[in-house]
Formats: C-alpha cells, sequence, structure tokens
C-alpha cells in the first residue's frame, strides 16, 4: 500500500440505550452499550486521497464505502439515486416527466425492491452496510445541503445499476427517440406533454459496433521489470453522472482489493488483490429487443395481436411528484415482451433486455 497519510475518519461512535427491567426487577433500569457499525471501520486516506477502507466484515468495509462516497461527492451520488429510482422530475421539474415514466414503465423499483428482499445473506449485508454507511454520515453532517433524499435505502444501489446498464446504456440502442417516448405517454395518458422533456441520449447502433472497452494482461518478455501487468481502458468518464471510484476494500473475512466503481455501488466492481486481477469490459453484444405492438381493436383497447391470437396488455396507474409540489397522475403499460414505451408511425412499440427482472449483478 502506498504511503499513508493522516487518518481522515476514525469511527468510534457508540449507541447507547437504555434497558428497562421487569416489574420482578423492580423496574430497575441499566444502561447497555452497543456498538454502532461504524465503530467497526476505519479509513485512511493516501496522498491521492483513495481511501483505504477495513471493517470487520465485509458488510462493514461496505459501510465504509457508502461513508467514503457521501464524503467525497455526495451531491453526485443523491443525484444519481434519484435519477434510478425515478425522482428526478422531483428535483428538476416537469422537463424530467418523460424520463421518470420511462423507469417506471419498466417497473425499475419493484424488480430492485424484490432482488433486496430476496438476496442471500452476504449480498443483503454488503446493501445495508453501504447503506448505513451514506446515512450515517447524512446524520453526523447536518450542515449537509440535501437535494431530495434524507434517507436512503438498501435497494437504492440495485436500482441505480438497473438504470444506468439497461435503462440508460441497453433502451439507448433501441433508437427510441424523444420524440417517439413522448407520443407514447401522450397516447397511453391521452393528454400532452405541453413541456419539452430533456433529451434522450441517442447512439447510433451502425457507428458503434467496433466501441467497448479494452483490457490488456502482459508479463515476461514483454514488459521491462519482473511481475505482471493489468491494464483497461473503461471508456468511463472522470467526472458527471457515471464517474468512476477508487477504493481499497479490506475487512477481516477475508477481503483485500483494489478497484473502482460508480458513485451509488456499494464496492468496486474491477480491481486486484493480492493474487488476483479484473476487468469488465463492454461490447456491442445483442442484450435488447422491440416488438411492434399491434392494438387494433377500438372495442378493447389492451387487446393486442400475438401470432395467430390476441392477448391483454397490462395498464395501472401511478404517480409521479413534480417539482413545486404537484401529483402528476399517470398510466403505464406493458404487453409479455415488455414496457410500451415509444410510438413509432402510429405504432406502439415495446422494448426488454436479457436478465432485466433477474437479480444476480451483485451476487457475480
Amino acid at each position: 500500500m502506498s504511503k499513508v497519510g493522516k487518518i481522515l475518519v476514525g469511527f468510534m461512535a457508540v449507541l447507547l440505550i437504555t434497558s428497562c427491567g421487569s416489574e420482578s426487577d423492580n423496574n430497575a433500569s441499566s444502561e447497555v452499550t452497543v456498538a454502532h457499525q461504524s465503530q467497526n471501520v476505519t479509513i485512511y486516506r493516501d496522498e491521492w486521497g483513495v481511501p483505504h477502507i477495513h471493517g470487520k466484515t465485509d458488510g462493514d468495509t461496505a459501510f465504509g464505502m457508502g461513508y467514503a462516497q457521501a464524503e467525497d461527492n455526495f451531491n453526485q451520488l443523491e443525484l444519481g439515486f434519484i435519477m434510478g429510482i425515478g425522482r428526478s422530475a422531483e428535483h428538476l421539474g416537469e422537463s424530467a416527466l418523460l424520463s421518470d415514466w420511462v423507469v417506471h414503465s419498466f417497473e425499475n423499483n419493484e424488480l430492485s425492491k424484490r432482488d433486496y428482499e430476496n438476496a442471500v445473506p452476504a449480498v443483503k449485508s454488503l446493501l445495508d452496510g453501504y447503506a448505513a454507511g451514506i446515512n450515517y454520515y447524512m446524520e453526523t453532517h447536518p450542515e449537509l445541503e440535501v437535494k431530495l433524499l434524507d434517507h436512503i435505502e438498501p435497494w437504492y444501489s440495485l436500482a441505480l445499476i438497473r438504470r444506468w446498464y439497461y435503462l440508460g446504456g441497453f433502451l439507448s440502442r433501441l433508437r427510441f427517440t424523444t420524440g417517439e417516448r413522448t407520443a407514447a405517454f401522450e397516447a397511453i395518458n391521452e393528454t400532452p406533454l405541453e413541456l419539452a422533456q430533456l433529451k434522450i441520449p441517442y447512439y447510433d447502433p451502425e457507428d458503434r459496433k467496433e466501441f467497448g472497452s479494452n483490457a490488456w494482461a502482459v508479463n515476461g518478455t514483454k514488459i521491462d521489470g519482473t511481475g505482471s501487468y493489468l491494464f483497461i481502458n473503461p471508456h468511463l468518464p472522470a467526472f458527471g453522472i457515471g464517474q468512476t471510484y477508487e477504493a481499497h476494500m479490506m475487512s477481516d473475512e477475508g477481503w483485500n482489493f483494489t478497484g473502482y466503481a460508480r458513485f451509488g455501488y456499494p464496492l468496486p466492481y474491477i480491481g486486484f488483490g493480492e493474487n488476483l486481477g479484473w476487468m469488465s469490459t463492454d461490447n456491442f453484444a445483442n442484450q435488447e429487443d422491440s416488438w411492434i405492438e399491434h392494438f387494433d381493436d377500438p372495442e378493447s383497447p389492451l387487446s393486442y395481436t400475438y401470432g395467430d391470437g390476441t392477448r391483454e396488455a397490462t395498464q395501472w396507474n401511478g404517480e409521479i411528484k413534480i417539482k413545486g409540489g404537484e401529483v402528476r397522475s399517470v398510466k403505464y403499460r406493458k404487453t409479455h415482451h415488455g414496457a410500451v414505451v415509444a410510438l413509432r408511425d402510429e405504432k406502439f412499440l415495446s422494448g426488454n433486455f436479457a436478465t432485466f427482472d433477474q437479480p444476480g449483478w451483485l451476487d457475480q
């Protein structure tokens, strides 16, 4: 490890609770000291400001990761969660209504809550610890300027991951334009979107077939010196919504690795340890599909053609909060293919992605 600078954080908080005895104990009370999770974590900053986080358990180390990220850029961290859980309009105003509508059309929050509740104990401890670390930072810094979220839930990280990879990355490759999404919203909700919506980033797949991340592993005669070297060009920004975050994670349960994550992720997903290094590269595999949905029966507006017969789409109501206090009632629609979020040439389009409705990202 590089030369360690001063200790920026020494978690030594202790939570005191009062335990009351039974009536047979003459209502005697005693003070019981319970260790707060923060007491299990130490964070050192090296000369570059990189946090070296040690916890008694992996979950404790994730607690430190949450605290360190909040300390370094709470603004970015909170904004990512706001977008991930579909509350952008509550922060940015009506121009973000369409973005939130797409997030909720794919039931991002419901899937993320489900996956958190069904997570194996090891994964749940990471999500719990990470959220607790952020919340502890917020509690101990009352001067912190919070945009919207006064408490972070453990499932927020899962919603953020789905939002970035599926609804941000893969969905854009289906070429649904902002205008087509707006048209679908207006048709399903039978009301116009009077305010111009935030533009959805558009990528032409034909221009990006060769686009992706690169990784190299070299040793032996290919390098000067001894040992092995592992390199990555992740094509990720140094600043903004997708910026990376470096950390060294250690725990008494065996963790000892360095890598990077994004703000909102409870642990690095690429990095190296004492005996192993690993990378995560992107490519242009076919991970998404769209379907033309034929709603052709005026007497049964949710009936759509499938094969030689018909099926019934699911439509449900929801609410999206707008900055300033307004609550907008909205409708969402899905077929067995996926969420209906675009309208092109008077035909509805649905979209879906491989493994979108399945858990497993953090398990891997």
